[in-house]
Order: structure tokens, then sequence, then C-alpha cells
């Protein structure tokens, strides 16, 4: 289903269980039980029981999967979730696989969009 409802990120964000912080950077595979939120460079790929949240100051090379992912940030790989939300100022550039899609004005999106039923 492709909504114009908007997600309420800071909220979520800010009960991230796991913070990659705005100076750090991750390189690998992590799994986390919960949420995530990364504000600084991650590669790999990262995949969280809850939800992922990528603020606008993030350069991901990681594929996410997730139950929901909040992006504010660039994303340079693929997206798989039950709920995907672009944020203004979201960039992606890789295929989004989803069951709920939204997308906030000054947001961008450069690959493939897979609503699923």
């Amino acid at each position: 289903m492709f909504t114009s409802r908007k997600p309420d990120p800071w909220q979520r964000a800010a009960t991230a269980q796991t913070v990659l912080a705005a100076q750090s950077s991750f390189n690998g595979t992590l799994r986390v039980e919960g949420s995530v939120r990364i504000e600084g460079a991650c590669a790999g790929a990262v995949h969280a029981t809850a939800t992922i949240f990528v603020g606008s100051q993030a350069q991901v090379t990681a594929t996410l999967q997730a139950q929901q992912v909040l992006i504010a940030g660039t994303v340079r790989a693929n997206v798989q979730a039950q709920v995907v939300g672009l944020l203004s100022g979201a960039q992606v550039f890789g295929n989004i696989t989803t069951r709920e899609f939204s997308s906030e004005e000054d947001s961008s999106f450069q690959g493939e969009l897979l609503l699923l039923e």
C-alpha cells in the first residue's frame, strides 16, 4: 500500500537500543534484537527485529532488513521491511521491497519498488 501518512520517526529513533553515533563507522554484518539508529557511516548489512532509523547525516552502503525502516540520510543499498518511510532529505539508491511505503516531500529514490500484498 502506498501512503502519504507520515511516520513518527523521532519518537521511534529516541527509543533505539543500539546507536551508531555520527562520528562512528561500521563495516560488516550487524544483527540487532530491537531497534537501531544509524547516525554515522555503515557498510555491509544491518538486520533488526524492530526499526532501523537512518539519521539525516548518515551514509549507509549496507543492505537494511527490519520490520520498519525510516530513512532521513543517504542509503546506497537495498531495503527490505514491512514498512519503509523516506523522510524529508532522504536519498535512496537501491531497490525497496515492502508492504507499505511512504515518501515525504524533498526525498529521492532511484531503484525499483516492489510492493507486497
